[in-house]
């Protein structure tokens, strides 16, 4: 049996709220599973178990967060039959600057986005906020 992380992708950035993880698997029929989740430099936590459907939402993720998470599956008798890899996201914080709305990431790279508008509203408020990627000190 194999467990395969699908969502979010591995080290991606988000803007944080509910926030949904998702894998598929292969090689067994009737599992169930737990979802392991450590917030920053926490310890992980079960923050599901039993789940019988390949999906779990995090709610409410606050801005600024480092997550973890992998997932455990049983076989009947409650033995496991695999563990997935660990993948990680990040969750933004938002600075406005001058018209500027800089999203900062907290998984240490050198990238973050810049949006403008004249007008200024949050990305979330309007979708048709323009954004673009800066890479500072990194490779272009």
């Amino acid at each position: 049996m194999n467990i395969t992380l699908t969502a979010p992708i591995n080290k991606t950035v988000l803007s944080g709220g509910n926030i949904t993880l998702s894998w598929s698997q292969s090689g067994l029929s009737g599992v169930t599973y737990n979802v392991y989740v450590q917030q920053n430099t926490g310890e992980f936590v079960a923050v599901a178990t039993g789940l019988t459907k390949m999906n779990y939402t995090l709610s409410n993720v606050d801005p600024g967060q480092s997550i973890s998470w992998y997932v455990v599956a049983f076989s009947v008798g409650n033995i496991v039959a695999a563990v997935s890899e660990t993948w990680s996201f990040y969750t933004s914080l938002t600075l406005t600057q001058n018209g500027f709305d800089l999203l900062l990431s907290t998984n240490n790279t050198d990238t973050c986005e810049i949006a403008s508008r004249d007008d200024w509203v949050t990305a979330q408020d309007d979708p048709t906020v323009n954004t673009s990627q800066l890479n500072v000190g990194g490779a272009n």
